[in-house]
């Protein structure tokens, strides 16, 4: 399935360019051919496609193609929908006349140049690196964030693990009286780009009872003052359009939006 994720990759159109991996669905089946690939995998109670194709036509070729496919060698009984991301906004008109509906909306922020961001990283709380013992609690914090912004519903023990034990990327932990309560994970990539390494800030969450405590934007600047500490240039994240919360808090800090490009993510109920 490796193989069929780097073809997919290939392809103008496809929701695959940054997918990592080991991130990637058991994939329970697949529909493809020279001009387009879906792979069905399995995300809870959903069903996920990842994706590419060479045109619009063929896009929607494939996809009701693997629709049909997914009703005649699945139970989908065992599933509440078939969910599938980064719908260019052209495309979105006609997903709709085939009862996809948009479930979250992304927009990229940027602070496009690191050395210019006036940060005063706070004492307190307290943010340092997450401990292996401590996974479990970081995933629970994830978890009790769910749905705070459309589509998020939390992170495994094994993603967290992943993402601290990566030597490109870190998991910060926010501690106040002896418990964790909030989380960040921050990852460099594009180390060979002429506008210079690049920090993602992948993930952001506070336990809702010590939300809007300070406690998110300290993550965050601890973040960021550990991805320039670690030769990063610039800065990226996505934010649902509807969490307006969490984009003051990166408006606030210095990050812009890119408002030509985002993700779109749609979901078919079955």
């Amino acid at each position: 399935m490796v193989e069929l994720i780097k073809e997919a990759k290939e392809y103008k159109f496809n929701s695959v360019e940054y997918v990592e991996l080991e991130d990637v669905k058991d994939i329970l089946l697949y529909q493809k051919d020279e001009s387009y690939i879906f792979l069905c995998g399995e995300d809870d109670s959903r069903l996920f496609l990842y994706w590419g194709a060479s045109s619009k036509d063929d896009f929607f070729n494939g996809l009701i193609k693997t629709i049909a496919l997914i009703k005649s060698e699945l139970d989908i009984e065992n599933y509440r929908a078939v969910y599938i991301e980064f719908i260019p906004e052209d495309f979105v008109a006609e997903m709709k006349k085939n009862n996809f509906e948009v479930v979250s909306n992304y927009v990229d922020y940027w602070i496009k140049d690191l050395a210019t961001l006036e940060l005063q990283v706070p004492e307190d709380p307290v943010i340092r690196p997450a401990a292996q013992e401590e996974y479990r609690r970081v995933s629970e914090i994830t978890i009790s964030c769910r749905n705070q912004s459309r589509g998020f519903s939390g992170e495994t023990i094994e993603w967290v693990q992943e993402n601290n034990e990566d030597p490109n990327s870190t998991v910060l932990v926010a501690e106040m009286n002896n418990n964790l309560v909030g989380m960040g994970c921050f990852k460099l990539y594009a180390q060979e780009s002429k506008a210079g390494t690049c920090l993602w800030v992948r993930e952001l969450a506070v336990d809702p009872q010590y939300q809007s405590k300070g406690v998110g934007g300290a993550i965050l600047k601890h973040g960021l003052s550990w991805g320039i500490q670690q030769g990063a240039k610039r800065s990226f994240l996505a934010a649902d359009e509807e969490n307006r919360g969490a984009i003051r808090l990166y408006e606030k800090i210095g990050f812009k939006s890119n408002p030509d490009s985002g993700q779109i993510n749609m979901e078919l109920l079955l």
